[in-house]
């Protein structure tokens, strides 16, 4: 697994690497991601890639997958609650342990690339011995739903919203 610390070798400066552009050619989504200190890829693949955070115990995931059927308004109140129990199956599959699910807050959002609605939420949950707060974006465009789905300890969201996960928010845009 790669470090994206930018952790220098023998012959290499300490300076920071420029961001690292991530491209998945599936579904043709792209973003940027920072080369920040304990942050590694734990997988790539399958439409999508899983950043890890062991140190902190913070997660992100950005993917993508097809959807059968009509695609829905994303905006639509039926299939915002969908999707907002979508992420509590999502945090059960992803650690058993998780338990007392809030939801913070909800929002539409446009993406600024390429202006497709999107729906952002904020959650909190307990893991054992720590409380987490996480977001999920979903946007839905021809037949496809784009996720990106972060979390980290409540102590350190903030800084880790800031410093990883707005820097790929931000940049994260896809074929139109």
């Amino acid at each position: 697994m790669p470090n994206l610390a930018g952790n220098p070798t023998n012959n290499q400066k300490s300076d920071p690497a420029a961001p690292k552009r991530y491209t998945e050619p599936t579904y043709g989504f792209t973003f940027q991601y920072p080369l920040v200190r304990h942050w590694t890829i734990k997988g790539k693949g399958g439409g999508g890639i899983k950043f890890v955070n062991k140190f902190l115990g913070s997660y992100m995931l950005v993917m993508a997958s097809q959807i059968g059927g009509v695609v829905e308004n994303i905006h639509d109140l039926v299939v915002q609650v969908d999707l907002v129990k979508g992420i509590v199956k999502t945090m059960k599959r992803i650690d058993k342990s998780t338990a007392n699910f809030k939801f913070g807050s909800a929002e539409n959002i446009v993406n600024t690339h390429n202006q497709i609605k999107g729906f952002k939420v904020i959650f909190h949950f307990k893991e054992p011995g720590r409380d987490m707060i996480g977001k999920s974006i979903t946007y839905i465009y021809k037949q496809i739903r784009y996720d990106i789905l972060a979390y980290a300890a409540a102590t350190h969201f903030d800084t880790e919203d800031k410093v990883f996960f707005e820097p790929i928010t931000k940049s994260f845009t896809f074929e139109t």
